[in-house]
């Protein structure tokens, strides 16, 4: 998965430590864009993950804003997909996370591989 993302210029240690702490291991959630500019990551790292994704038509497949209204659509980051372009940006070893089915334990392996490298 991690090959398809490419290498940008650093990203703030700040901001990766920050996303860490407030994002952690999840690699399910979908988020928004301004949040991670807003952490101090560079507007132009945060657009090569945003994406428009789209409701489903049924109620499980369905998004919501924040007011929990159903919205046709959502520009977001999946989470997952940027831990990955955190892990690349900073050059670290995510094999482990390859080696993993589900997405939380692919997570959980790239927060690992993160941490080693800016700690």
């Amino acid at each position: 998965m991690n090959n398809d993302i490419p290498v940008e210029s650093r990203q703030s240690l700040e901001a990766i430590r920050k996303y860490l702490a407030e994002v952690g291991a999840d690699g399910h959630s979908i988020l928004s864009p301004e949040a991670l500019i807003n952490m101090g990551f560079d507007t132009n790292f945060v657009a090569l993950f945003t994406k428009r994704i789209r409701s489903g038509k049924s109620y499980k497949k369905s998004l919501f804003d924040t007011e929990g209204n159903r919205v046709p659509f959502i520009d977001g980051v999946y989470a997952l997909r940027f831990l990955y372009g955190i892990a690349n940006n900073v050059e670290a070893d995510t094999s482990y996370a390859n080696m993993k089915m589900g997405r939380g334990f692919q997570a959980q392996e790239l927060v690992k591989a993160i941490s080693a490298v800016i700690n």
